[in-house]
């Protein structure tokens, strides 16, 4: 047995933390509800957008959905304090 071999993954996560859209599919939702919180509904949109789009310029992939979830509960609460 390899020392350095990494956890099983299921197949569904990995497709999930390395696939934009499907990362887009399951976290837009969630991201523009919690932004509506904060600012309008088009402000709200407009946020979410642009944290996938800097998601998709930097390639940033996660090492599972907790952290993909955290990643957007952090990023979507401070672009709406600060917008």
């Amino acid at each position: 047995m390899q020392e350095n071999s990494k956890p099983y993954q299921e197949p569904s996560d990995f497709k999930l933390l390395t696939d934009f859209t499907s990362l887009y599919n399951r976290f837009f939702p969630f991201a523009s509800s919690l932004a509506r919180h904060f600012v309008s509904r088009e402000d709200a949109e407009d946020i979410v957008s642009a944290i996938f789009t800097n998601l998709l310029v930097k390639e940033k992939q996660f090492k599972n959905l907790d952290h993909a979830k955290a990643f957007f509960l952090v990023s979507v609460k401070n672009a709406c304090l600060t917008h």
